[in-house]
């Protein structure tokens, strides 16, 4: 760590920022604060998705799988049983936060029933792997930043990226056209509670569609059913920008 560093009022809002992103885990708030003394409390919060490469060399009297955030989480990945660690991969196409439903719905393939899946998520969120969050009106599960960022590694190096983006995009354009079924007999706050937060999983879903190796075509049909979702968040510019990019991909 930096000797000459001194928490104050000019920088305490990314030391907040850097421990948060790092999910508080202590092993990787150890490693940022060494890493500050060259890199800088601002160098440092710029490079954070790069966390696997930056976060290394720890005290070289700890253990190997304590000596770098990646020896961390691959000892703890390596403990997991095999479907354990397909259903951690697969959820990282999930963007903030999930429900059951969609991580079955999603994750789920001939070889792993929904129902498995549900009791793989169980197992994860005991192992501290995922987070159940309760806060709201319907329980919701996430991966902790780091361990999102772990997990897409190990989503991208299994070749089934393309083919779940394509589900999880596939899922929330039907989810979306169910609940556009259905908003004029709810409250406008009850219909809310329950799609507003899916946001982020619609923006990454968009996004892919119109990467490269997207969807085109899937994408247009999932502007085009997020329409009302973007209207009541008062995101209206996002999804406007969002529709010109589908209608702009028509040619």
């Amino acid at each position: 760590a930096d000797s000459r560093f001194t928490l104050d009022e000019r920088n305490a809002a990314t030391v907040a920022m850097i421990c948060r992103r790092l999910d508080g885990i202590p092993l990787a708030i150890e490693l940022a604060a060494a890493r500050s003394a060259a890199l800088g409390i601002d160098g440092l919060a710029q490079r954070l998705d790069l966390r696997f490469h930056v976060l290394t060399g720890g005290r070289r009297t700890a253990l190997p799988r304590h000596q770098t955030l990646r020896a961390t989480l691959d000892w703890s990945h390596r403990l997991l049983s095999e479907p354990d660690r397909i259903v951690l991969r697969r959820l990282a196409v999930f963007a903030g936060s999930f429900t059951l439903e969609a991580a079955g719905r999603v994750v789920a393939d001939t070889a792993l029933a929904e129902w498995e899946v549900v009791g793989r998520i169980a197992e994860l969120v005991d192992k501290s792997l995922v987070v159940a969050d309760t806060s709201g009106a319907e329980r919701r599960y996430r991966l902790l930043e780091t361990t999102h960022a772990y997990a897409m590694e190990k989503l991208a190096d299994s070749g089934e990226f393309g083919p779940l983006a394509r589900l999880h995009a596939r899922h929330f354009h039907t989810h979306l056209n169910d609940a556009l079924t259905v908003w004029e007999r709810m409250p406008s706050i009850e219909w809310l509670e329950k799609l507003g937060p899916e946001i982020d999983n619609v923006r990454v879903a968009l996004d892919w569609a119109f990467a490269p190796d997207g969807d085109p075509a899937l994408g247009i049909e999932l502007a085009a059913s997020s329409y009302l979702l973007w209207y009541l968040l008062s995101l209206m510019q996002e999804g406007r920008s969002r529709l010109e990019r589908a209608t702009a991909s028509l040619g």
